[in-house]
């Protein structure tokens, strides 16, 4: 809710309102459905759980479409506002609402009735006017009460996974993960968590010295010093989300903290989404249409965006028209969604057309295998979602032939460059690279912000991207809880990372981040660079695009 506005109540409003009296049962309902479920619809969709529009207005008389007049759009999804155009709505959780305010503006606690008031004719406990832009809504009889019975459950309980003195954390790691990136995972937030309580071992101390200052105490109340729980998950993935509901029955934490299941990262996913739990920032790719859940945090969709980057760069090649595009892939989840970006992107370019050949197993395809599939499909232009074995098996082709198409292009997930590939040098005229990470430099590393700490703590032997990407989730761990302070709100935790991870000041591993409300992916581009001058480890010519 906004600021108060000291304009006149509406007499007729307040006084068809003041007589309707709540109550304080669900006997109200007409039939069986949860008042708190239906209360939930309405307060986040602005919706009915049978799908009817809540109708609402504002400055007296602007209808809002049911999306705008929802109450999660501008008190959010933990009920405790956001502060945007120079006001801030108002904390709309149980214990705010009804309790009495001990700072200005000061007003009684609410009640049913004086909520319901406020709510459909926009007045105050205190018989104030709130200001006009806060909707007023046409509630009836059983919608009035399923929202306040909802709102009454908004923040009542206590938060899970947190005590007066520490703050519980798990990560996940699965039998399938690279063992790269489960060592970086596993080392770096152990070390991380070891450092920053160690760091904040006499952090109890000052918060006790400083409850005697009021502003000291509000400074020192969000310390908590953190527990690590690792959560293995072992067998096939349609058995995860038991080994998950089993491991968070034994201790729930606040939070799930990156991570690594290799591609299999989508019973993760649904578990995290439907129990409410925030995922930060995983070594794994974004799930399809990843902004529409809340709760799990990406660096980018990985193979998906990296599809769409090859594709945007195809679609404006000279003579691009009238041309067969060539994807080579492993039969996989991961690929499979690439293949359907790549060819949507390209669905806009009339003329091109995309032949598809799904590789069968694990081994890399040979010279010979390449050559047949090149005869086969006699294409202008070629995708290669494989590994580096099966890149530097195509550069073993005779070049002299007309098999291998003039423009290539190669996909960091799959292949990374210049560390795995090798003599290529026949084929570096032709190779385009879709790299999503800051570009090589001259200097001594190529993430700075991540390098020094990994080498001072003695962890420079990882994977440099599985490392840094790691460090840089627990970072952005650290920074939305500094946000929360005492809210310990796992919806309210998210919305502070929305507003303090637009930028790339905690990390060097990508060039370009932002995030904001119904977002859930830190990174949406990538580069295109070309190896034909690979020399030193750097790139030339790369452009960054953002499809």
């Amino acid at each position: 809710m906004l600021p108060y506005s000291s304009a006149p109540a509406h007499a007729l409003t307040l006084l068809l309102w003041c007589m309707f009296v709540i109550p304080g049962t669900s006997q109200c309902f007409a039939d069986d459905r949860d008042p708190v479920l239906q209360g939930k619809q309405i307060y986040g969709y602005g919706t009915t759980l049978g799908g009817q529009a809540i109708k609402a207005v504002v400055q007296n008389d602007v209808p809002l479409p049911p999306a705008a007049a929802a109450c999660a759009n501008c008190h959010r999804r933990s009920g405790l506002g956001v502060a945007e155009g120079g006001s801030r709505s108002l904390n709309l959780s149980a214990p705010s609402l009804f309790n009495a305010t001990s700072k200005p503006p000061l007003r009684p606690a609410y009640d049913e009735q004086t909520l319901v008031r406020a709510i459909v004719a926009g007045v105050a406990a205190d018989g104030r006017l709130l200001d006009e832009t806060m909707p007023r809504y046409e509630l009836g009889n059983d919608d009035a009460f399923a929202l306040v019975a909802y709102l009454k459950t908004l923040g009542a309980t206590a938060p899970v996974g947190v005590t007066a003195s520490t703050l519980t954390i798990a990560t996940i790691i699965a039998d399938s993960a690279p063992q790269d990136q489960k060592e970086a995972v596993l080392r770096v937030m152990q070390t991380f968590v070891d450092v920053k309580n160690g760091e904040s071992r006499n952090e109890t101390k000052r918060a006790a010295a400083a409850s005697r200052h009021f502003y000291g105490r509000t400074a020192q109340r969000a310390y908590r010093a953190w527990k690590l729980l690792t959560w293995y998950l072992h067998g096939d993935s349609s058995t995860w989300g038991r080994q998950l509901a089993e491991y968070a029955r034994a201790d729930e934490p606040f939070a799930i903290l990156s991570g690594t299941a290799g591609p299999e990262w989508q019973a993760i996913h649904e578990f995290c989404e439907a129990s409410e739990i925030p995922c930060i920032l995983p070594l794994a790719a974004g799930v399809e249409n990843a902004d529409d859940f809340f709760y799990s945090l990406y660096f980018s969709t990985g193979p998906v965006l990296e599809a769409r980057v090859a594709a945007s760069h195809v679609s404006r090649l000279p003579e691009s028209t009238n041309r067969k595009v060539l994807v080579v892939l492993r039969d996989d989840k991961p690929s499979q969604a690439a293949l359907e970006a790549f060819r949507k992107v390209l669905a806009a370019s009339s003329g091109l057309q995309v032949i598809a050949k799904i590789v069968k197993g694990r081994q890399a395809l040979s010279a010979r295998k390449w050559r047949s599939i090149l005869r086969s499909a006699q294409a202008d232009v070629l995708l290669i979602m494989l590994g580096a074995e099966s890149i530097n098996a195509l550069a073993s082709i005779d070049n002299n032939t007309d098999l291998v198409p003039d423009q290539l292009y190669t996909m960091e997930s799959y292949s990374a460059w210049p560390e795995e590939i090798q003599n290529i040098d026949g084929l570096l005229g032709s190779i385009n690279h879709v790299y999503p990470y800051t570009l090589p430099s001259t200097s001594a590393t190529q993430f700075p912000r991540e390098y020094l700490w990994l080498q001072h703590h003695g962890l420079g032997d990882l994977d440099p991207v599985a490392a840094s990407r790691t460090l840089y989730a627990c970072r952005v761990m650290g920074v939305g809880l500094a946000d929360v302070q005492t809210n310990f709100s796992r919806e309210y935790f998210l919305e502070a990372l929305e507003h303090a991870l637009d930028g790339t000041q905690l990390t060097s591993v990508y060039p370009h981040t932002s995030l904001g409300p119904s977002q859930r992916l830190l990174s949406r581009g990538a580069y295109v660079v070309s190896l034909s001058q690979l020399s030193r480890g750097q790139f030339s010519r790369a452009e960054w695009i953002q499809p």
